[in-house]
């Protein structure tokens, strides 16, 4: 389950945990903030595609595929998690002796498998996409995923190194293999272009909708799935004893 890359970054980013407050409360914040995360990478999105000039319909075309490789790349990132061993999280790890930093109460997705991360698949895929639009805007930003993004995950005991690089290489694989598929390309350039130009108001809709729950990484809909499931779980008892 451990390997020596994982535990000598680990190792080294731990060894800051809990010698300066101020650092350690930045660092959590930055980790748990959806403003920190989507809420500064998604709005570059709708930058890009509300920028005004001759290449306005070609960036949009790779906005529409980025956010299809988006969904491919959680699909995956979320299918490998539920389907291989479990990996509990770093901070979960009795033999790492991880000393969780300062003003971590508790671990968030406590039982969700650590291998592959979430976060990465998302976050990867968004700025490859940006660096297909803008490769300077999409550096930075990549710069900003890893960074701000993914590294806090690290220092708050959330992920391993092989975490996050697994899920970079699941966000990254998914949108260049879209960006090479002919029929990707037909159906982004055919229907989805046609129906922003019929039906802009049903169009925009459901962008905002896809862009704020990118925006939280789902959160909504996996409070919604855990009380769904705890719902049907609740009947079926409810049933099973004749009531």
């Amino acid at each position: 389950m451990l390997n020596s890359f994982d535990v000598a970054i680990i190792t080294f980013f731990n060894q800051f945990a809990q010698r300066s407050w101020t650092l350690d409360y930045i660092t959590v914040f930055i980790c748990y903030s959806e403003l920190m995360k989507g809420g500064a990478v998604i709005p570059l999105f709708w930058w890009v595609w509300f920028t005004g000039d001759g290449d306005q319909r070609r960036r949009r075309q790779i906005v529409i595929m980025t956010i299809l490789a988006s969904f491919i790349a959680l699909f995956i990132a979320r299918a490998l998690a539920i389907t291989i061993a479990y990996r509990p999280r770093p901070a979960q790890l009795p033999e790492l002796g991880f000393v969780a930093p300062y003003t971590v109460n508790s671990l968030r997705l406590k039982g969700w498998n650590s291998f592959p991360s979430d976060h990465a698949s998302l976050f990867f895929t968004l700025a490859i996409g940006l660096i297909m639009i803008s490769r300077k805007l999409g550096l930075v930003v990549l710069a900003y995923v890893i960074g701000i993004i993914c590294l806090p995950r690290i220092y708050v005991g959330l992920h391993y190194p092989t975490d996050i690089i697994a899920g970079a290489m699941i966000g990254g694989s998914s949108i260049l293999l879209l960006n090479r598929l002919s029929t990707v390309k037909k159906f982004i350039k055919g229907q989805m272009m046609s129906w922003l130009d019929r039906n802009p108001p049903a169009f925009y809709t459901g962008m905002f909708i896809v862009t704020h729950q990118f925006t939280t990484l789902f959160q909504e809909v996996r409070h919604l799935g855990t009380f769904g499931l705890g719902l049907i779980q609740a009947l079926s008892r409810a049933l099973s004893r004749g009531i």
